[in-house]
């Protein structure tokens, strides 16, 4: 018996990392429609984003009603809520995609975002910043609207998240298969994973943090690339946090 099991755990275990690749996480689809969240990870509103990335495999044309859940916890625990976002695309006929915040503490309630140019299309890249006002941004640099909504739940819901985000400490994603015509793997690959802010002296790159190059220095956090030294002046890689790092040669 120990045998079967260790055999079990060891197969999950390479199943694990078989859909991991460069802090990317592949989420699948269980059965023909649904998925189990997965675990739970720490997260810090802070210190954290999460991103989501979707490849297109296939170019024509189909019908897709699928969604990615992500969960946001006080405690390693499904009662523990603090928020949810969900975005949701429909393809179908009539039908419109859909960014939505919800309230599971006062409003029990969704906030629809109806900024248009984030919902016109499937992004290939999506990060979501909760210590924002607009929480999610897209590639292209177009950013989610929640606090300026109007529709009667909207400024409550906003009011609540704000009140919570901070007791935010646990962070799980869902994939939702609904109603494509075709399967969702083999015309997409759907991935997240989380990013960490970085040190003084890093820069974020494509696969997270990375050393600011010789004689170029940063602050760290999010910044996507590093400052050049003034002429002249130098600094270890890695070593430049503030200009004031740079010395003379």
């Amino acid at each position: 018996m120990r045998k079967v099991l260790s055999w079990a755990i060891w197969a999950l275990i390479l199943i694990t990392r078989s859909l991991e690749t460069n802090g990317w996480t592949e989420l699948e689809v269980s059965g023909t429609t649904g998925s189990a969240p997965s675990g739970y990870f720490d997260f810090s509103i802070t210190k954290n984003r999460a991103q989501l990335q979707l490849t297109q495999l296939k170019r024509q044309q189909k019908i897709f009603y699928f969604a990615v859940e992500f969960g946001f916890y006080s405690e390693e625990i499904k009662t523990s809520a603090v928020s949810k976002l969900t975005y949701t695309w429909n393809t179908n006929s009539g039908r419109t995609n859909k960014l939505q915040l919800y309230d599971p503490l006062e409003v029990y309630s969704n906030c629809d975002s109806t900024k248009s140019d984030l919902l016109s299309s499937i992004p290939s890249l999506t990060t979501i910043d909760l210590n924002t006002d607009y929480l999610v941004e897209i590639s292209g640099g177009k950013k989610g609207t929640f606090s300026s909504e109007t529709t009667a739940d909207c400024p409550d819901i906003w009011k609540s998240f704000t009140k919570h985000r901070g007791t935010i400490k646990k962070f799980n994603v869902k994939l939702t298969d609904n109603d494509s015509d075709d399967k969702l793997s083999e015309h997409y690959t759907v991935s997240y994973r989380i990013l960490t802010a970085c040190d003084p002296g890093q820069y974020l790159g494509k696969d997270g943090c990375v050393n600011c190059a010789a004689d170029y220095y940063g602050a760290g956090g999010w910044l996507e690339s590093c400052t050049k030294c003034p002429d002249g002046k130098g600094v270890e890689a890695g070593k430049g946090k503030t200009q004031s790092d740079c010395a003379w040669k």
